[in-house]
């Protein structure tokens, strides 16, 4: 239970930190403390890209795995999600711990949460034959499909744009077209913390 709570507040400082830089860069303010006109422009922001911010996350599977597969591979490279890539490289979907976890549970995501989920796996008897289960189930059929990604030579502030839009944890960044890696909320707080001094 510690491990989630510290793990939960520190995804919420992030997201905070986030939200209050993209109110400020839109010139929004934030409560009162900035005002729209007294905001100008941050335009270091845009001469840094995303591949200099980018952490170690390389990790993909490709169109062909299967639910296990990413399972495995989430747990080898203790990361939540991971890029599901064609031939040619390119990303044609995401899937996520989460993903797996509403399968396993068999549950809709809207009416289940990743609490529950735990509560229903350490209870539920079956747990080892719906892992096992997963070797049969296609990573791609549990993937999210329309997958936001990110150019490399991609400013800041549009990845915090879409990392605020679309309300998602991790973004696979490309090379024309091509997976290069994945950024994710946690690679900006070293950036966002220098912009502040």
């Amino acid at each position: 239970f510690n491990t989630t709570c510290l793990v939960v507040c520190a995804i919420a400082a992030v997201g905070l930190a986030l939200a209050l830089f993209t109110g400020i860069r839109v010139g929004q303010g934030v409560r009162g403390w900035l005002e729209p006109a007294n905001v100008a422009p941050v335009q270091e922001s845009e001469r840094v890209t995303l591949g200099s911010l980018m952490g170690d996350d390389r990790w993909s599977i490709p169109r062909t795995a299967t639910a296990f597969d990413a399972l495995s591979q989430m747990a080898e490279h203790h990361t939540g999600g991971l890029p599901i890539l064609d031939g040619k490289g390119q990303v044609t979907g995401f899937i996520t711990d989460g993903d797996i976890m509403r399968y396993l549970a068999g549950g809709d995501p809207d009416s289940i949460g990743n609490s529950q989920m735990f509560a229903w796996w350490r209870q539920n008897d079956r747990v080892r034959e719906d892992l096992l289960q997963l070797r049969e189930v296609p990573a791609l059929d549990l993937a999210a499909r329309r997958v936001v990604t990110a150019e490399v030579d991609e400013g800041v502030d549009s990845l915090i744009r879409k990392f605020s839009d679309v309300r998602v944890k991790r973004v696979p960044v490309t090379a024309e077209g091509r997976f290069v890696g994945t950024i994710h909320r946690a690679d900006l707080l070293p950036y966002l913390i220098d912009l502040a001094d």
